[in-house]
């Protein structure tokens, strides 16, 4: 669990080189002391983590929130959905759980209009 902001610098060698970004779930980085608009427009890929045995409603409407001001910022952001604590289900609990957050979270980007976001 991160249970605050940690950024990790990734430079190998000269063909290597980023930052991994890693925000908690409680921080709310659309607060006004953060610099969401700096944060996304640099970004080449959010990674955005659900917890697969929690009520997951919440986690979907922050996903919506995120990647929406997050494409609205950048547009060439790569966006993916991992699905997190799935090994304790099972194999049918795990394809439901997979294709009611898929429907769920592109139902609402639909709903705003974004379908042009692939998540």
């Amino acid at each position: 669990s991160t249970n605050k902001i940690y950024k990790d610098d990734i430079s190998g060698s000269s063909f290597v080189n980023f930052h991994i970004w890693d925000f908690p779930g409680q921080v709310d980085f659309f607060d006004p002391t953060f610099d969401y608009e700096m944060i996304f427009r640099g970004t080449g890929a959010l990674i955005f983590v659900i917890d697969a045995q929690d009520d997951y409603v919440e986690a979907l409407g922050r996903l919506h929130l995120t990647v929406s001001r997050a494409f609205r910022v950048n547009p060439e952001i790569n966006f993916e959905v991992f699905i997190h604590k799935v090994d304790g289900l099972s194999d049918d609990h795990k394809i439901e759980t997979q294709r009611d957050i898929h429907q769920r979270a592109n139902d609402d980007l639909a709903d705003a209009s974004l379908e042009k976001l692939h998540l």
